[in-house]
């Protein structure tokens, strides 16, 4: 992340669990942090799990707010960015099944109707469609 200059990661299919976190954040935690989301109960399916890694020398990891808006599926951290400016980023990943990915995009589309406040300015997603 040092050397290409990037300040965040999005990744999708995860699978993380607060064990997993816990053991990189023991080894990488001067440098990196992560905020993810995986499914309710703990049963991710193979399919499930996002993450954001954020770079701690380049990020303001302290201001860091987040929503989960499909567990294991969707989620929007809001990270400080440029004086009082906040950029807002979605990770998501959609199942592939014709009627669950289209419950997905109405339940995405809700929460952000619902929630304008958490509307994303990026949008890291695997869709799908």
């Amino acid at each position: 992340m040092r050397n290409k200059k990037i300040n965040m990661l999005a990744l999708q299919e995860t699978h993380y669990d607060e064990d997993y976190v816990a053991e990189i954040t023991e080894r990488f935690g001067d440098t990196i942090h992560i905020e993810y989301s995986r499914a309710l109960g703990g049963r991710a399916s193979r399919a499930e799990g996002v993450a954001l890694i954020f770079y701690k020398p380049m990020t303001n990891v302290l201001g860091l707010t987040r929503r989960e808006v499909i567990p294991g599926r969707a989620m929007i951290v809001a990270a400080p960015w440029h004086g009082d400016d906040v950029l807002k980023n979605m990770v998501g990943y959609a199942p592939n099944a014709p009627r669950e990915n289209a419950a997905y995009w109405r339940t995405c589309l809700s929460f952000i109707e619902i929630n304008p406040e958490w509307k994303p300015d990026v949008l890291c997603i695997d869709g799908n469609l």
